[in-house]
């Protein structure tokens, strides 16, 4: 495995698993987020965000976390895995709230510098509707791929892809 992509709602661990994932085999992790927003929470152009992803997808070892649909196309074609962290939603509301409450006027070590902790209705949206939205439609463009694709139900299944991965 040299180039892995994860996916899943927000909250969800996506970060978190990319972290362990690089530690466990060597590669270097790239949180989208930090290269998506400027401090302030400013959104790149649509051209200059692909021009981004793709300078970020021709390295040959990453292991990658974050949604960006708009950019699958560019993105999951380069992944020898796709990791998809298909968690509850009570779940990942929980974590962001945990989340939220432990950086509250920080910003996290996966985010932008300049971009501290927020907690706005539009985001607690996009997560309490992700399962039901968004989810359905990232699974049926996985299962569309030929590719390696690992869709994850629980955190303990995190734990035992790991695991798997440490061996």
């Amino acid at each position: 495995m040299q180039r892995i992509a994860i996916l899943g709602c927000s909250g969800s661990g996506k970060s978190t698993l990319a972290r362990k994932l690089g530690a466990v085999l060597d590669l270097p992790v790239v949180h989208m987020d930090q290269h998506y927003f400027s401090p302030g929470w400013v959104e790149p152009g649509h051209d200059d965000w692909r021009a981004t992803v793709a300078a970020l997808c021709a390295e040959d070892r990453w292991v990658m976390d974050g949604n960006y649909s708009k950019t699958h196309d560019i993105r999951l074609p380069r992944a020898d895995l796709i990791i998809f962290l298909d968690f509850p939603t009570w779940l990942c509301v929980w974590r962001v709230l945990k989340r939220y409450w432990n950086y509250k006027g920080q910003t996290r070590p996966d985010l932008a510098p300049g971009c501290t902790e927020k907690l706005d209705f539009q985001f607690l949206n996009y997560v309490l509707t992700f399962r039901r939205k968004r989810a359905p439609k990232i699974k049926n463009k996985l299962f569309q791929l030929d590719k390696s694709v690992r869709i994850l139900s629980h955190p303990t299944e995190m734990n035992k892809l790991l695991k798997e991965f440490s061996a």
